[in-house]
């Protein structure tokens, strides 16, 4: 067992522990309530934090760099798909399980059919909607309608300036892959399981495009033993220089959800141009801190060690220009993958694995920088870990211990006491409460005003930043949209419609390839900007309070200590900063996913620009029963070039709607949010040292009339309970060294 699991073992022990001891308390004489019930409560969220937090690894890298073998080799097994498909994105993610298992998560059957809305905005064919004018793909007739549509398109829609038509590809395999995947779409569950039997499947799904193109995600469940950590999750991730710009910006929605980014460069390529893309991307997010990159080498490319190590330092040297001090381990993943499944090699595999062999300073190399690799990563997923999933919850059951002492300190002197006296530490207790009183009353009320604040100054950043006439990323967009000049077909495709529909392809695919590589990025920057903030404003408005509450607790003991009672030995001050990256990842807290800025399309309004449009055509419309392409002349391209504009005006208004979605989402669903939980977990953590104070005080003074037997019976129980107390404080102080707290 590794220090994770000893110290989240321990501090699961102790707050199972703590749990038993708050009920002793009830049946104490005198006692009718549960003075810690707030406590108790505290520990249901910790289990339910603890159990739902996770550690995210993302595995990144151009198309063909090797990122799923890298995580096979990893894992030791041949577990995610190789070589998936282009069109689809799929990030593949792996966890921890009790059996070997993949889970795939479908789409419903509403985001099928919008999907398909979306890739059919100014399609040259008018008659693919149903009869209500939207579309089902469920239905015969609207697939016989989406596949006349296909036919319709020449080669010039199909491929231009030598790019496949995403659009096209994606409603083809969306018929293609229909009459496999309904049966599953109609199922209750919205997923499907393949256990340890048949795990190998859904390599099936996700390998075959009509019907990945159903998936909205797939999760594999690995037993322990398989390199999987608990509470950390692995994803590959599609490459980053897909066709698809939609498939970028569903990677940069995982990346803002990950701690860790492993990113591989193949030793075949080395540098290339889109990685530099992407890690400019990364930085530009502000995740670059928390990269190692993996230079996957092939034995067969190099001749030598010395090779490699040339190989190595050049990369390190490009990379470095983009990340200083870049962390760069060079190993071959497919030596180290097929040494971890040798008996299940075919001949030709276990043949290049023999060889390989042979050339041990090669093989050195790599098994050197392989365990270099795995010893840092593991060091950093372990303490990265301590502090995500442990240190907070190890802090407040520490407080709880100390706090739970102290009751017992004053509950037994209450029993000790005779009854002038007792009543006399009664009203001296009651001063003090009032005082503490007061004090909880004026953080939770100052917190509420500066709160309404924050939100204000909060909410106005977010309406700057998204301002469509004054914004930075926005006006950029607008700008990069004025400017895009189409490359206008050479001749005639066919039709008006068709033409339109090629320059509107074009269009889309070059604003959505600015909105992944810059609008996304300046959003994430953005965010993290404003969590920033939002750390700040709470811990300046907290700040006063906390020296207010450790004055009322010194001022407390020292009352007690003049009265002969002495508190616990583990004193908790209130904390100086509150973590706000911490608070929203043990409130499971995401910002709105960027992929949505980019569904803007299905808004712009067709028949406007080609009402619009089309009275201009000239001689163009002549030729849609010309069955000859001809070249365009000066009315066809002024024709195509006023659709553009046209194009361009309705492109804007949609993202300008769509971005004000966006916005209001980001406010209220993330940021808002996020402030209001910071502020609620800074407040708990003010208060929890007084609630002791506060709420346990008023129960316990009900021994003080009670029997002589029963004062008896409740210094027994006293005593067990603090013999265990020390037992549970022990516990935690282990987990807190663990811990490095």
């Amino acid at each position: 067992m590794d220090s994770f699991d000893t110290a989240k073992q321990a501090l699961v022990e102790a707050g199972r522990d703590l749990d038993a001891l708050f009920e002793t308390a009830v049946t104490l004489p005198g006692v009718s309530t549960n003075p810690f019930e707030s406590w108790r409560q505290t520990l249901d969220a910790m289990k339910a934090q603890m159990a739902e937090g996770v550690l995210r690894v993302a595995v990144v890298g151009s198309i063909k760099s090797g990122k799923s073998t890298f995580v096979n080799s990893f894992f030791g097994g041949d577990y995610v798909k190789r070589g998936a498909g282009v069109v689809t994105c799929i990030v593949t993610r792996i966890r921890h399980g009790q059996d070997l298992a993949a889970t795939l998560y479908l789409k419903t059957w509403d985001e099928v059919n919008a999907e398909i809305e979306q890739a059919m905005v100014l399609f040259p064919s008018f008659d693919w909607r149903g009869a209500d004018g939207k579309i089902d793909i469920r239905r015969q007739t609207d697939r016989e309608k989406l596949g006349h549509a296909l036919e319709l398109l020449g080669d010039e829609q199909l491929i231009t300036q030598g790019t496949i038509n995403m659009n096209a590809v994606l409603i083809s395999s969306y018929l293609q892959g229909f009459d496999r995947i309904k049966d599953l779409m109609d199922a209750p569950s919205a997923s499907k399981e393949f256990g340890a039997g048949e795990f190998a499947s859904h390599k099936d799904f996700v390998g075959h495009e009509p019907l990945a193109v159903y998936l909205k995600d797939v999760c594999l469940s690995l037993p322990a033993g398989q390199g999987v950590e608990d509470q950390v999750e692995v994803a590959d991730c599609q490459g980053s220089d897909s066709p698809n710009p939609l498939h970028l910006a569903m990677i940069e929605d995982y990346l803002l959800q990950t701690h860790f980014i492993i990113y591989v460069i193949s030793s075949r390529t080395g540098v290339r141009q889109a990685d530099i893309r992407f890690l400019s991307l990364i930085k530009k997010m502000g995740l670059a801190s928390n990269i190692y990159f993996v230079i996957n080498c092939d034995f067969s490319e190099h001749e030598s060690v010395a090779d490699l190590r040339s190989l190595l330092e050049r990369i390190t040297g490009e990379i470095a220009l983009l990340r200083p001090d870049p962390e760069v381990f060079c190993f071959s993943s497919l030596f180290n993958l097929f040494s971890g499944i040798k008996d299940e090699l075919n001949d030709k595999d276990l043949a290049r694995l023999n060889q390989w062999e042979l050339d041990s300073d090669m093989r050195k190399f790599s098994d050197y920088e392989s365990k270099r690799f795995l010893d840092i990563l593991d060091q950093r997923l372990t303490h990265d870990r301590m502090a995500l999933l442990l240190k907070s919850h190890v802090d407040r059951a520490s407080m709880m211990a100390s706090g739970v002492g102290d009751w017992i300190n004053i509950t037994r002197d209450f029993v000790s006491q005779d009854a002038g006296r007792a009543e006399e530490l009664v009203r001296q207790m009651a001063v003090e409460k009032e005082g503490v009183d007061r004090i909880r009353a004026m953080v939770k009320n100052t917190l509420d005003g500066a709160l309404r604040q924050a939100r204000l100054e909060v909410g106005q950043d977010v309406d700057r930043f998204f301002d469509p006439n004054m914004g930075p990323a926005v006006t950029d967009l607008w700008e990069f949209i004025n400017q895009y000049q189409a490359p206008l077909p050479e001749t005639s495709p066919g039709s008006f419609t068709n033409a339109v529909y090629s320059v509107f392809s074009d269009l889309k695919r070059a604003v959505d390839r600015h909105m992944a590589e810059q609008l996304n990025p300046a959003v994430a920057r953005f965010v993290k900007d404003e969590e920033a903030k939002i750390g700040r404003l709470v811990n300046d408005i907290a700040r006063p309070y906390g020296t207010m509450v450790d004055g009322a607790l010194s001022r407390y003991e020292k009352t007690l200590g003049e009265m002969g009672i002495v508190l616990a030995d583990q004193k908790m001050s209130a904390p100086d900063q509150l973590d706000v990256s911490r608070v929203r990842r043990l409130a499971g807290l995401q910002v709105p996913g960027l992929t949505a800025a980019m569904r803007y399309s299905a808004r712009v309004r067709t028949e406007a620009i080609m009402r619009k449009s089309a009275y201009s055509a000239g001689s163009f419309l002549k030729r849609i029963f010309n069955k000859e392409s001809k070249p365009l002349d000066r009315n066809d391209s002024k024709a195509i070039a006023h659709a553009l504009a046209r194009m361009k005006e309705e492109t804007r208004k949609s993202l300008e709607e769509h971005f004000m979605d966006f916005r209001e989402n980001l406010k209220f669903q993330y940021m808002f949010k996020l402030l209001d939980l910071s502020a609620v977990t800074l407040q708990e953590d003010l208060s929890d040292r007084l609630k002791i104070f506060v709420e346990g005080m008023d129960q316990s003074a009900g021994l003080v009339n009670e029997t002589q037997a029963a004062k008896e019976q409740a210094r027994e129980i006293l005593a067990s309970m603090e013999t265990r107390r020390k037992e549970i404080a022990d516990k935690l102080a282990s987990a807190g060294k663990l811990t490095g707290l």
